[in-house]
């Protein structure tokens, strides 16, 4: 097999498994059941979740926040991420806003997927640390560990993780074990597994 087509397989791998990843989130905010069984076709971009409507709530600037979000989901849809990002960036100035974290986890996949991967890092651990919201601090914790393998070092995976959430270190850094594998890295994955709790 040549080196092209095995880095197109591996790619396929990786979007289905960030498709399956999305429809679990999704499914999480709708209150269903996560899904059990991969799309039958990759989607053309990774792409995050998105809930069935933005909140509004009476603040002032959460009607215009959750708005904002609204349409950048759209633009996302449409694979319009410069004006996911502005309108994304936008909401995010309503820091106050039910729908704030949930931009911010939005815009670490715009990041993401423009190949920005210490930007979305850095995004998705604020989520993870500062939601109100336990399914999307949860999602975003370890959406951070998937793209830690682009980033990080995998020697210093378990005390990253221990300063993000005590309670899940073995779970992300399976997740990043994982994600090293998918990404043909063997040898990362040896090490972040070697970390794990006996």
């Amino acid at each position: 097999m040549g080196r092209n087509r095995i880095e197109t397989v591996v790619s396929m791998r990786t979007m289905r498994w960030i498709a399956i990843a999305s429809m679990s989130l999704a499914a999480c905010w709708r209150g269903a059941a996560p899904a059990e069984s991969p799309p039958p076709e990759p989607a053309p971009v990774r792409v995050a979740a998105t809930p069935a409507r933005a909140q509004e709530a009476g603040a002032p600037g959460d009607a215009e926040a959750a708005s904002l979000v609204e349409e950048a989901d759209k633009a996302f849809e449409r694979v319009d991420l410069a004006a996911a990002e502005a309108l994304y960036k936008r909401a995010i100035a309503y820091p106050n806003a039910p729908v704030a974290g949930y931009a911010r986890y939005k815009l670490a996949w715009v990041y993401f997927n423009n190949n920005h991967m210490q930007e979305a890092l850095e995004l998705f651990v604020q989520v993870a640390r500062r939601s109100g919201a336990p399914t999307l601090a949860k999602a975003a914790g370890d959406d951070a560990a998937r793209v830690y393998a682009n980033v990080g070092r995998p020697q210093l995976a378990r005390p990253f993780f221990e300063r993000l959430d005590p309670d899940r270190v073995d779970r992300r850094l399976g997740l990043l074990a994982d994600a090293y594998d998918m990404d043909g890295k063997p040898a990362e994955a040896a090490i972040v597994r070697a970390q794990l709790t006996p």
